[in-house]
């Protein structure tokens, strides 16, 4: 047992040794949507009527756009872990339930979408799996913005040296939205009981290590 523990604080020592610095700046385009569930507190159309009739319809929206991002930290060896942020605008389509006596805008329209979190993964010879962890996710709209927090998989394959498309899985739970200064947190009372988002990013980015 001694002889394991003194083998890992070796191997472990002799890795961080080998750090370098790690960078990868990166564009997206991501296809996401958009999951909004009614609560209770809707006062769309017949503000008596409205919030029972939406209670746990789903509002969707279709989001797409070209994002710019970038990772920033240290890779060990085949292993690196890194500082990941993105942001861009995405535009988006509504599909609204149809309910008699309410009315829901359907109007397309445009969000800033920005993320911060930490990615790690294995730099292979051709293939990088990775995975990561969305600390912070904000659309930014015109009148309000939704935060979240989520998970996100990818893979990226080398094109050519130093340049990799890849394709990346996001999932993203709204937590909140701020509008005016007022913060309501999403629940079973409020206009939506809770707010998702998921789909993909399809990548090219250019890893770098120093």
């Amino acid at each position: 047992m001694k002889n394991i523990l003194i083998l890992v604080v070796a191997i472990f020592f002799t890795t961080v040794s080998k750090a370098s610095l790690y960078l990868e700046p990166y564009l997206g385009y991501q296809m996401l949507n958009t999951d909004f569930t009614y609560g209770t507190g809707s006062a769309q159309g017949t503000p008596a009527a409205a919030g029972a009739l939406l209670d746990g319809q789903v509002l969707k929206l279709v989001n797409t756009g070209v994002v710019g991002g970038l990772r920033l930290g240290y890779k060990f060896t085949l292993f690196y872990a890194a500082l990941d942020y993105s942001t861009g605008t995405l535009n988006y389509t509504v599909n609204a339930p149809t309910i008699a006596g309410v009315s829901i805008s359907t109007t397309p329209g445009s969000v800033k979408h920005a993320m911060l979190g930490l990615t790690a993964g294995f730099k292979l010879p051709i293939v990088r799996p990775y995975v990561g962890y969305i600390y912070e996710d904000q659309m930014v709209g015109s009148t309000s913005t939704t935060f979240g927090n989520g998970l996100k998989a990818g893979i990226s394959f080398s094109l050519v040296p130093v340049v990799e498309v890849g394709l990346e899985y996001q999932t993203i739970t709204h937590t909140k939205n701020v509008s005016g200064g007022t913060t309501t947190n999403f629940d079973a009372t409020q206009t939506y009981k809770s707010a998702k988002t998921s789909g993909l990013q399809v990548t090219l980015s250019a890893p770098l290590s120093f």
